[in-house]
């Protein structure tokens, strides 16, 4: 899951799904609650927040990956 939708055009881990930290609270039905998923964005700090706000909504499959986008990327996974 990414957080900014001009971001995400930019370039996102493969198979990432974008759903923009402030329509979050409007998606969360779209959210697996069947297997793990990690959120991230650039930085780190979307990602921590809407963590937070998906364990607050009951979804504590859920983890952050506080390196970012960018550490991803230069270590040379996957993104498209």
């Amino acid at each position: 899951m990414y957080s900014h939708g001009n971001e995400y055009e930019q370039g996102h881990i493969v198979g990432a799904p974008n759903i923009p930290l402030r329509t979050l609270i409007q998606n969360l039905e779209s959210i697996p609650t069947d297997r793990p998923v990690v959120v991230y964005c650039a930085s780190g700090h979307r990602a921590a927040i809407a963590t937070a706000i998906l364990h607050l909504a009951g979804l504590n499959n859920v983890r952050s990956f506080p390196p970012g986008y960018g550490a991803w990327e230069a270590a040379g996974e996957p993104v498209e």
